[in-house]
């Protein structure tokens, strides 16, 4: 079923508009609406339910933490859209859960209508078909890439859950594999810094292991900041579970689902995850100029893209659309294209940054020259720098103000995934944030 598909009449509107239980129409009054007492009359009389927006009218997420603006009711075909992909059942408050008939997919945990049509099945059974977590999809994937008749692939629940079950144990296999890791330039910065995309959205089938594994990276991190490979395990993990699977034609194997991903990390697999991560990092290959465009490469000038292909500041002016960030999408359409990679440019990028020479000013020559100046500015930056003490309020308004749809530094994390950390973990994360504020040393 997909997602355009139409949606039976919402449980919203037929607790709005109750019958009287004789199979005749809801009571209404002069104007032709609803009466009060009908509006506030359930279905059989006596339960009173709350009055849920207006069919059409704009809303705001429910979900603690999302602050989504809907354009229609949360009932609605879009409210139910935004729900099964950005929130799973537990994040849905209850009293819509019941007001909505929803329920949980068995795989990913995505909220669906379970109320069964009149004609075939229910949206919460048809997505359980086609569900890409579903070990009979994942069977029939593997079954075709690999050519096999019979293939049977280990479901994720049949993985150990050491994290849950064995704490210690998987700690020991965590800190094994991070100290197998060279700990040098070559070693540490590929494992931290990968090429490898990351999701910009938390996939309802990783958000339970990334509450999990999230909150226990960032406790490490604040319970012993004198360990490095807390850090490099802080650093790593958001590319390890949030990474992008490459396409079919560009993978060099079959990507492991979102569900058997955060099972390896559940269970201590971290090579595995190392492995598929790895295995998604790719770049479109670019196509081959025509004539005109070897003739205007040959000239230093840019490369002019095919009449009815989308550019790049087009793609991210929709994602900056599709995050509600419409004055960044509106710079990324008039922003200039990235300079092309000509030798003509690089030279020019060169010219920028001049070799050191002797006679160049230096750290001790400018503290020399210019003493009263250097004081000045490092007795302002005592004066006006991070407060010794900071709120957990202000790390919280910093989390909730930041812009949706900005660009990951180098681990690949993300203000999304940031705001999908559970209670715990959001806890830690401005114990992380004040610790860092602090000063330490050592990182």
């Amino acid at each position: 079923m997909s997602d355009s598909c139409p949606f039976p009449p919402s449980p919203r509107s037929r607790a709005a508009v109750p019958f009287d239980g004789t199979g005749g129409t809801p009571a209404r009054d002069g104007s032709g609406t609803p009466s009060s007492a009908a509006a506030t009359e359930g279905v059989g009389g006596g339960t009173q339910l709350p009055a849920p927006a207006a069919a059409g009218a704009a809303s705001i997420c429910p979900v603690d933490g999302c602050f989504v603006v809907l354009p229609c009711a949360l009932a609605d075909a879009p409210g139910l859209l935004h729900l099964r992909r950005a929130h799973v059942i537990y994040d849905v408050p209850a009293a819509d859960v019941a007001n909505f008939g929803l329920a949980g997919c068995r795989w990913c945990d995505s909220p669906y209508p379970s109320a069964r049509k009149r004609f075939g099945m229910s949206p919460l059974r048809a997505h359980e078909t086609q569900c890409r977590a579903s070990p009979r999809r994942r069977l029939r994937g593997t079954a075709l890439a690999t050519g096999a008749q019979h293939v049977t692939p280990q479901a994720p629940d049949a993985v150990t859950d050491l994290f849950s079950t064995d704490r210690f144990e998987w700690e020991r296999a965590r800190r094994a594999f991070l100290a197998a890791v060279p700990a040098d330039a070559n070693g540490w910065a590929p494992l931290v810094a990968s090429p490898a995309r990351t999701l910009s959205t938390v996939p309802p089938a990783l958000r339970r292991a990334w509450a999990l594994l999230g909150d226990d990276a960032l406790a490490w991190a604040h319970r012993a900041p004198d360990d490095p490979l807390a850090w490099l395990w802080l650093l790593a993990l958001p590319s390890m579970i949030f990474h992008h699977p490459a396409p079919r034609a560009a993978a060099a194997r079959a990507p492991m689902p979102n569900a058997a991903r955060a099972a390896a990390l559940l269970g201590g697999d971290f090579s595995a995850a190392l492995g598929d991560r790895d295995a998604g990092v790719w770049r479109a290959p670019p196509a081959p100029p025509g004539r005109r465009a070897r003739l205007s490469l040959a000239r230093g000038g840019a490369r002019p893209p095919p009449p009815s292909a989308v550019t790049a500041g087009q793609r991210r002016a929709l994602r900056l659309v599709q995050a509600g960030r419409l004055s960044a999408a509106a710079r990324a359409l008039m922003a200039a294209p990235v300079a092309p990679r000509t030798p003509a440019v690089w030279t020019k990028a060169t010219l920028l940054f001049p070799p050191s020479l002797d006679g160049l000013a230096t750290v001790a020559s400018v503290e020399r020259e210019f003493p009263a100046a250097v004081a000045e500015a490092d007795a302002f930056g005592r004066t006006s720098g991070v407060p010794a003490a900071l709120p957990r309020a202000a790390t919280d308004d910093a989390l909730r103000r930041a812009p949706r749809g900005t660009a990951p530094g180098p681990s690949g994390l993300r203000m999304e995934h940031l705001r999908a950390l559970g209670e715990l973990g959001q806890v830690a994360l401005a114990a992380v944030v004040r610790l860092l504020a602090a000063g330490i040393g050592g990182i």
